[in-house]
């Protein structure tokens, strides 16, 4: 930005995407302990509170004891989390019973409402990769890395909302 636009604009977007970091990871934390809060009573007020405060030193530990730590643990993380998704994706595979794209669309919406819903979820889906920028002067060859994290992380990505959402239409059938 600071190369295209000058230092003012350059200042700008970093101090703002510097101040949206911690408020999204704080946002992470808050959305964590409301989905927790679905399988564990009480956590609400003071005890989610807590507990989404309790994630924010976590992950700040993490940060404090390097990248191989931080790069462990999110390895880790994604098989956990991809874990299950795999396995009802294969259910999902065996007890298929419907069309998914029959319709193709939501029947009550008009297929350009769809579409735009659509590419709004596929913005969200690209956020952040913006600020890859940002760490470019602490990784060796920037430019070869990052094409190559970026060719395999953006596909991964696609399949990681595609195929969940093909699944259940595969087996439920019904957009309501």
């Amino acid at each position: 930005v600071r190369a295209a636009f000058g230092d003012l604009p350059g200042y700008l977007a970093a101090w703002l995407a510097w101040l949206t970091m911690y408020m999204a990871n704080a946002a992470f934390a808050v959305n964590f302990t409301a989905y927790l809060g679905y399988f564990v009573s009480g956590l609400e007020g003071a005890a989610g509170t807590g507990m989404s405060v309790a994630l924010v030193w976590l992950a700040t530990g993490l940060n404090c004891r390097g990248i191989r730590v931080v790069g462990a643990v999110a390895i880790v993380l994604t098989c956990l989390l991809l874990a299950p998704t795999v396995v009802l994706i294969a259910l999902a595979l065996v007890h298929a019973s419907h069309d998914p794209f029959m319709p193709f669309a939501h029947p009550g919406k008009p297929l350009g409402g769809a579409v735009g819903d659509g590419l709004l979820i596929a913005l969200y889906m690209i956020g952040g990769f913006e600020k890859l920028t940002l760490n470019a002067g602490e990784v060796q060859d920037p430019r070869r890395a990052f094409a190559v994290a970026l060719a395999v992380v953006v596909p991964a990505c696609a399949l990681t909302f595609l195929l969940p959402t093909l699944a259940a239409l595969l087996v439920a059938g019904d957009w309501t």
